[in-house]
């Protein structure tokens, strides 16, 4: 199961989001908001830049130790402060290893991270703010970037409808994090205060900015998770797409592409030729039906 790390010690401990807000804190250093019914932890790295880039972590290992952060690695040479945030219902029973940051029916977290976020952002408002994750993690760049407006997300192989997606942990997830029987799925996804369909949600329009990366190999994603997305977002400029081929199944673009692409994010102007250049495309310069995608 996962568990909270007995010894994980926060630099500074807020007993409420609200106590933290009202600090101006933006010193390195990782806090614990006590949240209930588990902490919100996250690390904040300060290396002097006007820009934000938040970093979601992906599925939590069974048997392992919250908090975890990621993304350190791709971020260190990019002209960017980092904002990495641990999934805390991914410690709430043993079988709840991917959450997605929607957090539980005690702990909204799409109402907290969005403000945290814009509490970072606001020692900068004019610089760009960049929401990076992969699958599961994306998923939460794509909700979380969506009410951020101007931000950018930047995602690969994202789920974009949980009706789409593994139905023993989208049942189990249901359960755990909010109380439904998980007997009729689709039923539930609707009553549940979280967006789970981000097909829906984009195709009313973005007030955000979406760089979506996909693995032509990965059957579960491309069919049921990346068509539906491109073709609701047709008409939507603010969104660019690549189709890679990465080899078979979930797997990550390379790491050099992740990092240059978000370096584009926070440098490049969206009408820039760099975009295009580096393979993305928007909508439009796919041929449809969308179901005819060939790999590579």
């Amino acid at each position: 199961m996962v568990a909270l790390d007995p010894h994980h010690e926060p630099d500074v401990i807020y007993g409420s989001l609200e106590e933290f807000l009202a600090r101006d804190d933006r010193q390195s250093r990782v806090i614990r908001i006590n949240l209930q019914p588990v902490p919100l932890d996250f690390r904040y790295i300060a290396r002097g830049s006007e820009n934000l880039t938040v970093f979601f972590t992906a599925a939590v290992p069974k048997d392992s130790l919250a908090p975890r952060f990621t993304g350190f690695g791709i971020s260190r040479t990019l002209n960017t402060n980092g904002l990495h945030f641990s999934d805390p219902s991914t410690a709430l029973a043993p079988e709840v290893f991917l959450a997605r940051y929607t957090g539980s029916v005690r702990q909204p977290l799409a109402e907290v991270l969005p403000r945290i976020i814009a509490h970072y952002q606001s020692a900068a408002p004019r610089a760009r703010t960049v929401l990076y994750g992969g699958s599961a993690r994306a998923f939460a760049s794509l909700v979380n970037g969506h009410r951020l407006p101007g931000s950018i997300a930047v995602v690969s192989n994202p789920q974009t409808d949980l009706r789409n997606y593994n139905t023993g942990l989208v049942r189990r997830w249901l359960k755990i994090c909010w109380k439904t029987s998980g007997v009729d799925i689709p039923a539930d996804l609707a009553r549940v205060p979280p967006c789970t369909d981000l097909v829906s949600l984009y195709a009313q329009g973005s007030p955000n900015r979406v760089v979506y990366m996909q693995n032509a190999g990965d059957a579960d994603h491309v069919a049921p998770h990346f068509v539906p997305f491109i073709e609701a977002t047709r008409e939507n400029p603010d969104v660019r797409f690549m189709l890679g081929d990465w080899g078979d199944g979930h797997k990550a673009p390379p790491k050099e592409l992740i990092v240059h692409t978000l370096d584009m994010a926070l440098t490049e102007s969206w009408d820039s030729p760099a975009w295009s250049e580096a393979g993305f495309r928007t909508a439009h310069e796919y041929r449809r039906p969308f179901q005819d995608l060939e790999r590579g």
